[in-house]
């Protein structure tokens, strides 16, 4: 039997897999709710990351044990009791749901709770949107645990048209593009000079979605043409990816200098890197609205991504940088081809676009006060 609806309390609870995505991607909102007397909730597995709240008297912390890429039944059964808990605990709260499992877990107990307000982010649809089987059983989880209390918030627009098929109410669902960025961090330096060989970056979780085998393949057709050009890789391997790659899969292109692999780096070193890079490069296969574009776009790099939801919507293409063939190799040799031999002047102009279009559309001072409007 479905409960009535309690009043709504000033209480938020933010869940997600793990502290580190509390942290780099809802920080600056969470600063805000806590600046409209809102009381904060936060949910996700404790990573080291939630130290950073846990120094915080407004900030209450709990740990779920969640592993992300875990298909095993009993740690999901884990996880569901866990949020099962949350909603019991505070009847009253809003709810700001992050991540696929908690998004799908959290909508199937709300039937239940019949809470105020649920909001469902849906951060990109991710690697099980590319694989076809597992595709199908995630748009059935989504349709029958999405129900008429609930608020989907969608970050581009062809994830907006897939949940205008299955919703029934479409007023439901809120397109906010992304989950803003502070633009003020991010402080461009002069463009470097070119002289000593142009330099690529990439920097993504290492797993195959995110290009990087095509990334590490084009690199290799580059530099046998131009052998002094560079191609830097940053970023951890995540553990228990269906797509993963392990170190020893990248090791022989390390090896013969094929790619510089800087491993996992915190905020200050990866700005350091973006500002030394000629060119950012993501030839991902499909994001939500991808962090990394924002960052590089921000300190002014011109940009060669993919042709796909989550990045097209951040790289127009010629005007702050090139858009690429998705999964196409050759594709993103020729761009990198092309971009390595704009002069200074074009590169400094797609790099300066590229920071007009983010502040404009994609700025903390554009999508904080939507959310803010969502959760009342």
């Amino acid at each position: 039997m479905i409960s009535q609806k309690p009043e709504q309390s000033n209480e938020v609870v933010i869940v997600a897999n793990e502290f580190w995505n509390i942290f780099k991607f809802r920080k600056d909102l969470i600063n805000t709710l806590i600046s409209c007397q809102k009381t904060i909730i936060l949910a996700g597995k404790y990573d080291g990351h939630e130290s950073f709240f846990l120094k915080d008297s407004r900030i209450t912390c709990i740990n779920l044990h969640i592993t992300a890429r875990s298909t095993r039944l009993i740690p999901n059964l884990k996880v569901f009791y866990g949020i099962y808990l949350l909603f019991k605990s505070y009847p009253r709260a809003t709810f700001l749901m992050y991540t696929i499992k908690p998004v799908i877990f959290g909508a199937m107990i709300s039937r239940a709770f019949n809470p105020n307000n649920i909001l469902l982010n849906i951060t990109g649809l991710g690697t099980a949107f590319l694989n076809n089987w597992l595709s199908k059983f995630i748009k059935y989880l989504y349709r029958f645990c999405i129900h008429k209390n609930s608020k989907i918030i969608i970050q581009n627009k062809e994830d907006e048209l897939f949940f205008k098929k299955i919703c029934k109410n479409n007023k439901r669902i809120f397109l906010i593009p992304g989950s803003g960025i502070n633009k003020n961090k991010f402080n461009p330096v002069r463009y470097p000079s070119t002289d000593d060989g142009f330099r690529f970056l990439m920097i993504s979780r290492i797993i195959k979605d995110k290009g990087i085998n095509e990334f590490i393949s084009a690199a290799r057709i580059v530099k046998k043409s131009y052998p002094n050009t560079t191609f830097k890789l940053v970023g951890g391997f995540p553990e228990g990816s269906i797509s993963d790659l392990n170190f020893s899969d990248i090791q022989p292109f390390i090896n013969d200098g094929s790619i510089d692999y800087l491993g996992h780096m915190d905020l200050d070193k990866i700005l350091e890197e973006i500002n030394n890079c000629h060119c950012f490069v993501l030839p991902s296969y499909r994001e939500g609205t991808s962090r990394a574009i924002m960052e590089a776009c921000l300190l002014e790099r011109p940009i060669l991504t993919s042709d796909v939801p989550g990045c097209n919507n951040l790289v127009i293409h010629k005007h702050n940088g090139l858009l690429v063939n998705s999964r196409s190799t050759l594709d993103l040799a020729e761009k990198m081809k092309e971009i390595m031999f704009y002069n200074i002047d074009k590169l400094s102009a797609l790099g300066k676009n590229g920071r007009n279009h983010v502040v404009l559309n994609f700025s903390n001072e554009v999508v904080i006060p939507k959310y803010i409007e969502l959760i009342g």
